[in-house]
């Protein structure tokens, strides 16, 4: 793989290229940010620190030959998380430099684009992303997954967005866990907290912490007792709920850290005190090397590592994505879905949480009875759920969904899919073609129901099911 590395920041998707010996041809970036860092950790790859000096080819190398992963910058991520609808939109700046890395490597004719995303982003920019691809001739496909089932002790639900000419884009996702309490090291020198108000809860609260508070904001846990006075940091700091956000939180050594981000400050507690983490246990939380340097940014350490993606991660997607764009026909475990051309690979929760501690899952006693396996399962690949005309059901309500253990009445979303079935010649729709079309086509959705709504409403439906059967 010749890996063109754009927006790496603090060096993340080197740190991933690395690792599967990709030959990196250069690292770029759209103002500067993190080059120092890069040219620390990485002095022998070639930079180019801001926008106006991308060059336009790379000595006698072909762009078909080259492939470009890129994590575009955080404010086209910031703004379709925003609130405010105005900022919204792959109109506005903030996605105007996303836009540029895309028109950059597709406009050359590069053999593969990968791109790191969030899902509330790529929700917004979906019809973007399908433009692009129409506009210079690649196919596009959605990885959905979650940093924790690579071995990251870090609950990090991400999108990576894939240009490429794949027939059809297959996975070979072989999940593995791990808890925080496989990093934590007591050896290494506690790190500062990142604001003045984590100090002073820290130093406040720490001392009334019980194993109880595991797994807690230590401002939220404190909220709830009677006889904690807070009024001094209510008045102190004039706080919010997304402010008091950035107290620090305990970590359960049995489970996973929340997403890490700027303002973490995350304690270990062995049952005497809490103490604050190492920056080795942070590296290791994001997948980082133990070891990685940050020369004057040391104070800074969270926004590089936070403003990045996990490097375990980025390897494994590099690596599907080399093996996709060279012919690659398996093994494999999963492949792209007809519908949006999504690959959802999210665990839930409580599932990781078992299978990373060495429990069964599903827990014993609350096993599900085996059913006979039916064409249908063995072809939708898992336990399908039928959908069959309902004459007597209330207009717009027309179809009832059928299983073996239950039939209720559904809803437009029904009619709505059974058009798309017999518009595709299809009877079956397995999950993923299903959630590419809840996203591809949210217009199919009652007009009062948001976006976002309609994504979990197939989410919810079709979990742990191999797909959908319509029966007239």
């Amino acid at each position: 793989m010749n890996a063109l590395i754009i927006n790496t920041y603090g060096g993340s998707l080197l740190l991933g290229a690395k690792s599967i010996k990709a030959h990196i041809i250069a690292t770029m970036e759209d103002s500067g940010f993190g080059s120092d860092l890069q040219a620390l950790n990485f002095p022998k790859v070639p930079r180019y620190e801001k926008r106006a000096d991308w060059p336009e080819k790379f000595g006698m190398m072909r762009w078909c030959d080259i492939d470009v992963v890129s994590h575009p910058p955080c404010a086209s991520f910031s703004v379709q998380n925003s609130k405010s609808v105005a900022r919204q939109g792959v109109d506005t700046d903030g996605f105007a430099c996303h836009r540029s890395v895309m028109d950059y490597a597709l406009g050359h004719g590069t053999r593969t684009l990968t791109i790191e995303s969030v899902v509330p982003a790529y929700e917004i920019a979906h019809e973007a992303y399908e433009a692009m691809a129409e506009k210079y001739g690649y196919r596009v496909n959605y990885i959905m997954l979650n940093s924790a089932a690579f071995g990251i002790p870090q609950w990090r639900p991400r999108v990576w967005i894939v240009f490429h000419k794949a027939r059809v884009f297959k996975v070979d996702y072989r999940p593995k866990w791990a808890v925080i309490g496989s990093v934590l090291d007591k050896t290494g020198t506690d790190t500062p907290f990142p604001n003045k108000f984590a100090v002073d809860v820290f130093d406040a609260l720490a001392p009334m912490v019980t194993r109880d508070w595991v797994g807690k904001n230590l401002y939220k846990e404190a909220r709830r007792l009677d006889d904690c006075d807070l009024d001094t940091f209510r008045k102190r700091y004039k706080l919010g709920v997304p402010f008091e956000s950035n107290a620090p939180y305990i970590l359960d050594p049995e489970g996973f850290a929340p997403t890490l981000v700027l303002t973490s400050s995350w304690l270990a507690f062995d049952g005497r005190k809490p103490r604050r983490l190492n920056l080795e246990e942070y590296c290791a939380i994001m997948g980082f090397p133990r070891d990685y340097k940050f020369g004057q940014r040391l104070r800074a350490f969270r926004m590089y590592l936070s403003k990045g993606v996990c490097p375990p991660v980025a390897a494994w997607i590099m690596k599907m994505v080399d093996k996709n764009a060279s012919g690659w026909t398996g093994p494999f475990t999963h492949e792209e879905s007809d519908f949006g051309g999504v690959i959802d690979l999210r665990p839930k929760k409580a599932e990781a949480l078992a299978l990373a501690n060495g429990r069964p899952w599903p827990p014993p006693g609350k096993e599900k009875a085996r059913r006979p396996v039916s064409a249908a399962a063995q072809r939708l690949g898992g336990p399908v759920i039928r959908a069959r005309r309902d004459p007597s059901a209330p207009r717009g309500h027309r179809y009832a969904l059928v299983d073996e253990r239950k039939c209720a009445t559904g809803s437009p979303q029904w009619a709505f899919m059974l058009a798309a079935l017999k518009k595709a010649g299809k009877r079956g729709m397995t999950r993923n073609e299903l959630v590419g079309l809840a996203i591809k086509d949210p217009k199919g959705f009652p007009t009062n129901q948001p976006h976002d709504r309609a994504i979990g409403f197939f989410l919810s439906k079709f979990k742990g099911t191999g797909g959908l059967e319509f029966a007239e």
